[in-house]
């Protein structure tokens, strides 16, 4: 049987959106969400950018980006790098903006009438502006393809949307290729504009098995050769030689066996920084390990986008105080040690006049003034917590009472002792946290090591170089029997097991001469501690 059956669509309407900056008044790129509530799907913005062919087929390969972060960021949002005029169905709509969290994630909703144009200029509200205080924000860890104009615009467009001042967009490699490839490296490859910076960089070495991921800043050309390919001591040395910046990705997880290469080179004073906080959760065991050791290391964030949800989900603050903003001045103050790292509060310490990364020496014993404070944005991060860690120990806490109270500070002295690193950490409601950078103690003829704990940290080092060593002759084992020419990692470990283990020996007189030093130091203490 046949039914005829008239069907009438109501007429689309459209919407033209604008999304202006707090700060100027003027039209800004934003991260944008359009949901129609009729049934609850999300379209892309008629000129939300499409990162995919970016992204060399890794990660989350797609433009619409859910942050790791708690409700409402962790919803999925568009790059809209300017006003959009679009053709939408006819009905009821909620608009959400996201651009970064100094500022605050708002909605709106908007009926459009069938054959109507409506139109909105939203404008996210500052909550802070750390710009103003001389912190400057930046990712450490942004996969993203730059091969031509288009993909600079694109992927500035969305640092810009996400207020993130410095990205540093690394070239990937493994043993086998390289992956998100770059123009160039150096300042001639920089992206610049107006304050937000794209500095190539680079993720390589990495091994997943084997001994972890190394990172790289302000490279001026990649470092990688796979011949020496798990000699990471070879590539710092390379990247410190070009003015850069030496660290390690996943180091808040500890993912990729990253300890292993850290016993190897960090007491070596090779590495510059550790990526404590990434995906939201902040993960600081191996940091205070190495600290503790009286290691110094800055600590640093990343989102590691594509797998990450967005760019800036977690971010390091370099301080330049006075100064004004440049790809330059920024990695100096990095260098420095001068840093925070949030997915959402904002941290200050000060321990006297020094900053986090700074030293305060001393002669003799005396009492040092520490004020902190943490703060976050009002409507989602109160009550928050505020902790003061020395050698991975809470010594002060406070933590706001009134739930809508969004701010807590700490004023309190200390001894000076005989050396310590101590730092800031927070945490909000919402959960999301915060964490400095170490102030350095430094007592005349004294590390700033945790003393009392170093046969244990010193014999977590010596397992994992007894890890490496297991490596190397189980690679060995099987590249004898033939069974690793389809495994070039293991193969490549196998051929350059004798330089690796060389530098395993050297890590192991290092950690014998701290054993020396740590003798020699408890007279020392003993009559200090009087």
């Amino acid at each position: 049987m046949r039914l005829p059956l008239d069907i009438t669509t109501p007429a689309p309407g459209r919407l033209k959106l604008t999304v202006t900056s707090d700060d100027t008044g003027k039209p800004a790129p934003a991260m944008v969400r359009l949901t129609l509530r009729t049934d609850g799907l999300v379209r892309q913005p008629a000129n939300g950018i499409e990162f995919a062919s970016q992204f060399d087929k890794q990660g989350q390969a797609s433009g619409a980006r859910n942050a790791n972060l708690p409700s409402p960021p962790n919803e999925s949002f568009w790059c809209m790098p300017r006003p959009c005029d679009m053709a939408v169905a006819p009905g009821t709509w909620q608009i959400g903006v996201r651009r970064g969290f100094e500022h605050e994630v708002m909605f709106e909703e908007v009926t459009i009438p069938p054959g109507e144009t409506v139109e909105r200029q939203l404008r996210p509200n500052r909550w802070v502006d750390m710009r103003k205080r001389g912190w400057w924000s930046g990712d450490d860890h942004v996969h993203c393809q730059i091969l031509s104009d288009q993909d600079a615009r694109y992927l500035m467009a969305w640092v810009q949307a996400e207020d993130i001042h410095l990205a540093n967009v690394v070239k990937m490699g493994d043993i086998y290729r390289t992956y998100f490839e770059q123009r160039g490296f150096g300042p001639g490859y920089r992206v610049t504009e107006g304050e937000y910076v794209l500095a190539p960089g680079q993720e390589c070495p990495r091994t997943h098995e084997q001994i972890g991921h190394a990172l790289a800043m302000n490279i001026t050309s990649m470092v990688r050769d796979t011949e020496r390919y798990f000699l990471y001591d070879e590539v710092f040395d390379a990247v410190h030689a070009q003015g850069g910046l030496t660290g390690y990705a996943h180091v808040n997880s500890g993912n990729f066996h990253v300890h292993r290469d850290m016993s190897l080179n960090v007491p070596r004073q090779k590495v510059d920084f550790a990526e404590i906080l990434q995906f939201n959760p902040l993960g600081t065991d191996l940091y205070y390990e190495f600290l503790n050791l009286g290691c110094k290391l800055t600590a640093s964030a990343g989102s590691d986008v594509p797998w990450g949800g967005t760019i800036g989900e977690v971010r390091v603050y370099a301080c330049l105080e006075k100064e004004p903003f440049s790809a330059d001045a920024w990695f100096a103050a990095f260098r420095r040690g001068r840093t925070f790292t949030t997915s959402g509060p904002m941290l200050e310490l000060r321990v006297e006049d020094a900053l986090p990364g700074e030293e305060i020496r001393l002669q003799s014993e005396r009492k040092l003034r520490v004020r902190a404070r943490v703060w976050g944005d009002p409507k989602r991060m109160a009550p928050v917590r505020l902790e003061i860690v020395r050698h991975g120990q809470v010594i002060r806490s406070a933590e706001s009472e009134d739930p809508k109270q969004s701010e807590v500070r700490l004023a309190f002295t200390v001894d000076g002792g005989q050396g310590y690193w101590i730092a800031a950490r927070a945490r909000a409601r919402d959960g999301t946290s915060a964490h400095t950078t170490p102030v350095y103690v430094l007592r005349e003829g004294l590390r700033f090591w945790k003393f009392d704990g170093l046969d244990e940290l010193i014999a977590k080092r010596l397992a994992s170089l007894g890890q490496v060593e297991e490596i190397v002759a189980e690679a060995r084992r099987l590249d004898a029997e033939g069974k690793l020419e389809s495994d070039r990692y293991r193969k490549q470990l196998a051929r350059q097991g004798d330089a690796l283990l060389e530098r395993v020996a050297l890590a192991r007189n290092l950690y014998e001469e701290l054993k020396r030093v740590a003798e020699a130091e408890r007279e020392p203490r003993r009559l200090a501690g009087r």
